[in-house]
């Protein structure tokens, strides 16, 4: 069954965030990470990793996944509020039209001590495109070799068992 040798080879995301959110994902003000449409395979303790749209067009830092709330608007924001790193009114704005709302728990934010521009990753892969939203790093993927990131032991699940719909 290939599509499911696929999603036992995800070593980890690469999922692009304005510049503004990854900073404050990485000093901690921001421990929610949302989507539109997240992910659909990945797995508590996946390494997700940044990378920071323009101006900055670098990988800046990773997270860990701790897990995955999916609720409507009002029943997430009570919830996240506290710590969405971002407004109320921008976070609804957003979520306009979505009968459900996601939230990305983060968990053991890094910022990297030196920035991987794109420029340094397309002297590796001169055909990379930064992500408009994110893409899979599968196992031997040069970009997990660039940032020494390790497969992960993992749950077979999918990220939809780590849903909070309750």
């Amino acid at each position: 069954m290939r599509y499911r040798e696929e999603k036992r080879e995800i070593s980890g995301i690469l999922l692009a965030i304005k510049p503004v959110w990854a900073n404050a994902i990485l000093d901690g003000r921001k421990r929610y990470e949302f989507r539109r449409q997240p992910p659909r395979y990945a797995w508590r303790n996946t390494t997700v990793v940044m990378y920071a749209t323009e101006p900055i067009s670098a990988i800046i830092g990773e997270f860990k996944i701790d897990s995955v709330i999916r609720k409507p608007f009002e029943d997430l924001w009570r919830v996240v509020g506290e710590y969405a790193g971002v407004s109320e009114g921008i976070l609804r704005e957003y979520f306009r039209g979505r009968d459900v709302c996601v939230a990305i728990k983060i968990k053991d934010p890094k910022k990297y001590d030196k920035p991987i521009r794109l420029e340094d990753i397309r002297r590796l892969l001169p055909s990379f495109v930064p992500p408009q939203n994110f893409i899979y790093l599968h196992r031997g993927n040069p970009i997990l070799r660039l940032l020494n990131i390790k497969t992960p032991e993992r749950d077979e699940r999918t990220l939809e068992h780590f849903f909070d719909t309750g």
